[in-house]
């Protein structure tokens, strides 16, 4: 509350709503009538007032009618803040991206030996009958070809190891492996930090 030369007003404030009334028509008049006061204190006001009973609260209904009018008006700070300021992040997010197709892996051709023995064959350490076992493999397993140069034997690699099997148990196979690519999205705008700020 507030008293001035100009009157005397309530103000309220609260979440953006804010409200102000003038409730008398000028400042609470100061009495004129010579006092003998006492040296170091102050002037006494007289202020104009009334019994209880015939006090009312008849600013009490334009205060809340003025309070809902404004409780229902339009917003502008979600209008023209809130609202702008989400929009040109949602197009900075999809302006400041970008994507292009990343090769995976390229297109290749590869020899596999096919074992095509029913009962599976041994892989062995040697290009000879006698050599040491490394692997056994069973029917229709493939392998990666090393070396085609022996006439009784297939060099193929398995687990970081190489070793021999017979040519009469396995056949040679040539796969086509196509293209993988895939979508690497990245950051493109280097100027993206100062748009935010």
């Amino acid at each position: 509350m507030n008293v001035g030369p100009r009157g005397t007003y309530v103000n309220l404030s609260a979440h953006g709503i804010s409200y102000r009334r003038k409730i008398s028509g000028s400042a609470v008049p100061v009495s004129k009538v010579p006092q003998l006061v006492p040296a170091g204190l102050e002037e006494v006001y007289n202020i104009a007032s009334a019994d209880i009973g015939q006090l009312t609260d008849s600013d009490s209904k334009d205060f809340i009618a003025e309070l809902t009018k404004k409780s229902g008006m339009i917003s502008f700070v979600n209008w023209f803040g809130v609202f702008p300021l989400i929009v040109f992040l949602a197009v900075m997010l999809f302006t400041s991206f970008s994507s292009e197709t990343e090769v995976t892996r390229p297109a290749s051709d590869s020899t596999l030996i096919r074992v095509t023995s029913e009962v599976g064959v041994y892989i062995r350490k040697a290009p000879y009958a006698g050599s040491a076992v490394l692997k056994a493999a069973g029917s229709g397993q493939t392998f990666l070809l090393l070396d085609s140069g022996n006439s009784k034997w297939l060099k193929v690699g398995f687990n970081d190891t190489a070793g021999y099997i017979s040519r009469r148990f396995a056949g040679i196979e040539h796969v086509h492996h196509d293209q993988l690519t895939g979508e690497q999205s990245f950051f493109s705008n280097p100027f993206a930090g100062y748009e935010l700020v």
